[in-house]
């Protein structure tokens, strides 16, 4: 295993720990203390971090067999975007403090970008062994 898969398997494991925990604390702690759109605001968050992660573990694989610098920007754009997309809709579920609605859609722009950075670095990586010669049978026999 190399140390960038080793590295991003430990972010995403934090990031899916927090998500998960955090998805449990909204569905048993915050169930009674919010109203239904703040819930909803609060599970929306934890939805995207935890389909995130999983695309986060993905290019952690994927990192482990290419090197590509789009598959690296987009580890770093899923994981800022999922921080700011989620961490604000919890905290304007929680604190009811609007302005943070503001700053959310950094975080969504920031998940569109890694999942644009992951489509270019599959179209690379296809690029590249359409580009490598393709070894010829010998029949000779």
């Amino acid at each position: 295993m190399t140390t960038s898969l080793l590295n991003w398997m430990i972010v995403a494991s934090i990031i899916g720990f927090i998500s998960v925990g955090g998805g449990a604390f909204g569905a048993h702690g915050l169930a009674n203390l919010l109203t239904e759109e703040q819930l909803n605001t609060f599970n929306l968050g934890t939805r995207y971090a935890q389909t995130h992660v999983v695309a986060l573990l993905a290019i952690a694989f994927a990192l482990q067999h290419w090197t590509n610098r789009a598959l690296v920007g987009a580890a770093f754009f899923f994981t800022f975007g999922i921080v700011i997309f989620t961490g604000t809709l919890w905290g304007l579920a929680i604190t009811g403090m609007g302005w943070l609605g503001a700053i959310t859609p950094i975080g969504g722009l920031s998940l569109i970008i890694g999942w644009v950075l992951t489509g270019v670095a599959a179209v690379r990586q296809k690029q590249h062994i359409s580009d490598s010669p393709v070894p010829q049978k010998d029949v000779s026999g």
